[in-house]
């Protein structure tokens, strides 16, 4: 019961701490994408790209690593392996 309780735990935090990094995140994406023409990388002449297509998916992995996460949570509080 104990273990079930702290693999829970250890996953809800994971999922909240990666929630609160997606929320910090989220701006740069909307930055990214109403400005395209200010968010480049790369060197101007030789090769750019630009930035909202990676934030986009690095928001998109943090919300599938979330889920990932609540998946856990509740296989371990309904007694399933973690």
């Amino acid at each position: 019961m104990a273990r079930r309780l702290l693999l829970a735990l250890f996953n809800l935090t994971g999922a909240g701490i990666l929630a609160i990094a997606l929320w910090w995140f989220v701006p740069s994406l909307s930055s990214a994408w109403n400005n395209p023409a200010r968010h480049f990388m790369g060197s101007p002449g030789v090769f750019t790209l630009p930035r909202w297509p990676l934030y986009a998916l690095m928001c998109i992995g943090m919300a599938a690593t979330i889920l990932q996460f609540l998946t856990f949570a509740w296989s371990a509080l309904k007694g399933g392996k973690a």
